[in-house]
């Protein structure tokens, strides 16, 4: 778990060693290796709990606790295994820290770049919150992409058309064809 003085930069730092260290041992790590290695530090970093309401929207308080429960655990495990399975094996990556700054209501952008050999680099950058005195990520954005903002159009459409169980289960199938090696 990061420290509690530990500042935004060191938070998204952390993270990006942790994926670095689990791709240099793709070679010889499978997908669930990776998966328990990162489960830690990808809980410690991000604010899930608070993420998984987000995605949800107004939804989130039609549900009952135990729906609520086993949506934000089974969020949690499709983010943990599509960190596993997108940072999957080490081909000269590395990460860079652009830029830092506050955003509004004390939040924090944490900008960086994923240098990748032969490739255009990708933008990650990290929205960054304070919570009981420590700094959690809430976001990433990809190249100019919120993956909060994906999720909650794309799990709203699906509650509007088929509900919370239908939800639920494609969330459960996604964890479930993750690479298992």
């Amino acid at each position: 778990m990061a420290p509690a003085d530990a500042a935004p930069a060191d938070v998204v730092a952390r993270l990006q060693e942790a994926l670095l260290s689990a791709m240099k041992d793709g070679e010889t790590m499978d997908y669930a290796g990776r998966r328990d290695r990162l489960r830690p530090v990808i809980i410690s970093t991000h604010d899930l709990d608070f993420v998984a309401r987000i995605v949800l929207g107004k939804y989130w308080e039609q549900l009952t606790e135990v729906q609520q429960a086993g949506f934000t655990e089974t969020f949690r495990e499709l983010c943990v295994g599509t960190y596993a399975d997108k940072f999957d094996r080490y081909t000269g990556q590395r990460f860079e820290r652009v830029d830092e700054r506050e955003l509004k209501r004390g939040s924090t952008l944490v900008r960086t770049k994923l240098h990748r050999k032969g490739k255009d680099s990708v933008q990650l950058d990290y929205v960054v919150v304070k919570r009981n005195d420590r700094w959690l990520i809430v976001n990433v954005v990809a190249d100019g992409v919120s993956d909060l903002a994906v999720k909650r159009a794309e799990y709203g459409s699906i509650m509007d058309e088929d509900g919370f169980e239908a939800l639920l289960a494609r969330l459960k199938e996604k964890v479930a064809s993750l690479p298992s090696d």
